[in-house]
């Protein structure tokens, strides 16, 4: 789970002047500060690239849960993920891990079991 708040260090100075533009412009919060900064700061579009998942369950087109990487190093052995949409589904349990990589059992609906090794990468 993500969490909603994050914390960002900034220098003194910095933080000071931040207060300054808060005042001036009557800002409710230093979210609306930066908010308010960043259009002109920007002079590129950014591109953001998120990490593949290490493997995604698929109980259909619309039902999809995508395991990263981070949650699976993470995650204690015996963790059980699962998607399911009442006809057809998909279960992953962690069978072991640690710093070198993963075993994880795959199964479904149809009694098809796996077991599969990820490697991490460093």
């Amino acid at each position: 789970m993500v969490n909603p708040r994050s914390t960002l260090n900034i220098s003194v100075e910095l933080a000071e002047k931040l207060k300054i533009i808060k005042e001036e412009n009557y800002c409710g919060s230093m979210n609306e500060v930066i908010e308010s900064l960043l259009p002109y700061a920007v002079n590129e579009n950014l591109k953001f690239k998120r990490e593949a998942p290490a493997f995604t369950l698929i109980a259909d087109e619309n039902n999809k849960k995508e395991i990263s990487f981070y949650e699976l190093r993470h995650s204690d052995i015996g963790r059980t993920w699962e998607v399911n949409n009442g006809e057809y589904g998909e279960e992953a349990t962690l069978l072991f891990h640690d710093t070198q990589g993963a075993f994880i059992r795959f199964s479904n609906s149809e009694d098809q079991i796996n077991v599969m090794y990820y490697h991490y990468l460093k």
